[in-house]
């Protein structure tokens, strides 16, 4: 899961209209990162979620690593303003065939707002 970190300061200080261009160059710049058989859309607001294909903790995290670098190598231009952007990211494994996808989205989730609590523009992941 990817969370764009402080996205409501950027909503009130440049409007819903310019937030959606942070939003898609977020999704630019994670999307360019991933590998072919990753999944990565828009689950709700500034959030996000990648299906990664079978992949241990130690690919999570290099995978969450290249996005959370992506989104904040340079500032996303709005209107000749430059804004700075940061992600947090949780993520969860299971070394199992079989998982409930409930549990995994919740262990994503729990990750994520350790990451978030943790000081933002962080990488977490949760095995399960």
């Amino acid at each position: 899961m990817i969370d764009v970190d402080h996205f409501k300061r950027i909503n009130d200080r440049i409007g819903h209209l310019a937030g959606d261009k942070v939003l898609l160059e977020v999704t630019r710049r994670v999307g360019s990162t991933l590998r072919s058989a990753d999944a990565f859309g828009r689950i709700g607001g500034e959030e996000f979620l990648i299906i990664l294909s079978p992949s241990d903790e130690k690919t999570a995290l290099d995978v969450m690593e290249r996005a959370r670098l992506a989104c904040a190598a340079k500032p996303v231009a709005i209107d000749g303003v430059d804004f700075e952007v940061t992600v947090s990211l949780g993520a969860s494994v299971t070394s199992g065939s079989e998982f409930d996808l409930s549990t995994l989205l919740k262990s994503a989730d729990d990750a994520l707002y350790c990451a978030k609590n943790g000081g933002r523009n962080r990488s977490e992941v949760a095995a399960i």
